[in-house]
């Protein structure tokens, strides 16, 4: 079998092999369900073991490194009780690329790197590349008031605060406001950037969804602590942008 295979389903019944189905259809991944009897060869590979349901679970721990939040693959999943673990799985293995993501921080208050995290993803989008901007400052939302974007629909870092399980890149790109054919995710009124689980999950999803992606970070990532530990460890470039002369440089 295909070593290229994302998702396999061994030795499982046709009911729990319909779950099985309808989390791959979410996730966006490949499945294919092995006969008893047969190897299967895969990213992630689901081996009904004991009653219907109970899933032992090996995954290509390669495919752990698009969670940058120290998740590891748990050895058994049971449905359809822990389906939003498996789900967390699937979307994992069903990255197609990670986005060279640029992290932009401004080394005090002023120094504009808003505006170039913002100036960044325009032209990134205007080159063809699908771009993504988020607004990580826990405090609340300012970027899309700088955008002029602050009344238009769609999702903020408030409305994803509810998300329990995976957050779906296709469909957290579609529920973002747009601004240049950049999608958009700032805080607003109601709390900014949390961190934890679901802004891990938000900027994978959007890592997974997006070939560029620009987090406008906040100070706090220049000073040792959990927002530089989990922040910075997602960027491939950083900017630290400050004013010139003798008192931006000291």
């Amino acid at each position: 079998m295909d070593r290229e295979l994302q998702v396999a389903l061994h030795g499982a019944d046709e009911t729990v092999a319909a779950q099985v189905r309808r989390l791959a259809e979410l996730a966006g991944t490949e499945l294919v369900v092995v006969p008893a009897g047969e190897e299967a060869a895969a990213a992630l590979v689901l081996t009904e073991v004991g009653e219907p349901g109970r899933l032992r679970v090996r995954m290509d721990p390669a495919r752990l490194a698009t969670m940058p939040d120290g998740a590891a693959a748990p050895a058994v999943v049971v449905l359809p009780g822990e389906a939003e673990v498996l789900l967390d799985l699937m979307v994992a293995v069903g990255a197609r690329h990670r986005a060279h993501t640029v992290g932009v921080v401004g080394a005090h208050g002023g120094a504009g790197a808003s505006v170039l995290a913002a100036t960044l993803a325009r032209a990134a989008a205007g080159a063809g590349s699908a771009t993504a901007v988020v607004d990580m400052d826990p405090a609340g939302g300012g970027l899309d008031v700088l955008l002029g974007v602050e009344h238009d629909p769609g999702q903020r870092w408030a409305d994803l605060g509810s998300e329990t399980g995976a957050i779906l890149p296709q469909r957290l790109a579609l529920a973002l406001p747009e601004w240049h054919l950049v999608r958009v995710l700032s805080g607003d009124r109601r709390g900014g950037a949390p961190l934890d689980r679901v802004a891990r999950s938000a900027v994978r999803a959007l890592g997974q969804g997006h070939d560029v992606v620009v987090l406008d970070l906040p100070r706090q990532v220049l000073a040792a602590g959990p927002a530089r530990d989990l922040w910075l460890r997602w960027c491939a470039d950083v900017v630290l942008l400050g004013r010139s002369g003798v008192r931006g440089g000291a």
